[in-house]
């Protein structure tokens, strides 16, 4: 739909935290993007984002206790 290209995506882990970075190009041109199609492409993704249902928080775990009556 935006005819865009990902020119190249790199995916790391620092610790508990994934770091990624996706370059994106114009189809056509092969160039970076320029700031109007930036924009445009965020405004896209954040309203997608929105429209994402939001996931419940997980339950917080207990911890077991053991049984003293064995």
């Amino acid at each position: 739909k935006a005819r865009l290209d990902i020119a190249s995506a790199h995916i790391d882990c620092y610790g508990e935290r994934a770091v990624d970075a996706f370059y994106v190009a114009d189809h056509f041109k092969k160039a970076p993007l320029s700031a109007s199609q930036k924009q445009a492409v965020r405004k896209q993704l954040l309203d997608v984002l929105d429209q994402a249902p939001a996931v419940p928080p997980k339950a917080r775990l207990t911890r077991a206790r053991a049984s003293l009556a064995r």
